[in-house]
């Protein structure tokens, strides 16, 4: 299940909260910068390679009105900014997508502490989920 928030960011646009149509511009109004403008809070982030030139960032975001989570994956160089032309966020049902993320990386720069404490969060989230339902 994917979630299209492109809608939304034209919402944005109309309020004058976002100041132009053009998805290439704006990218600070986006999800991934500003999730609280979409009913979004960041459940947690990691870059899993850390390089100085380039990002693969996995994002986990939470829905404010139901808690569920969604998470979206982007990866390039320093140009253009993470998440730049990320509308679509998938609901995270579990950590499996993300686990096979982590497999394939490029770098090994993050420990494997860092995505520990990162999927426990996320695991944290899910389980939180799960109870209030």
């Amino acid at each position: 299940m994917k979630i299209d928030l492109k809608d939304v960011y034209d919402a944005l646009v109309e309020k004058g909260v976002a100041k132009n149509r053009s998805y290439s511009k704006h990218y600070y109004n986006r999800p991934y910068n500003k999730p609280e403008l979409y009913g979004f809070e960041t459940l947690d982030e990691i870059d899993i390679d850390q390089e100085s030139y380039q990002f693969n960032i996995i994002a986990v975001l939470r829905r404010k009105s139901d808690g569920t989570l969604w998470w979206a994956h982007d990866s390039g160089r320093s140009c253009p900014n993470p998440f730049e032309d990320v509308f679509e966020w998938e609901r995270l049902f579990n950590t499996d997508e993300l686990e096979k993320i982590w497999l394939g990386r490029y770098s090994k720069n993050t420990t494997q502490k860092e995505w520990d404490e990162f999927i426990s969060k996320v695991k944290d989230g899910l389980k939180a989920l799960s109870e209030a339902k």
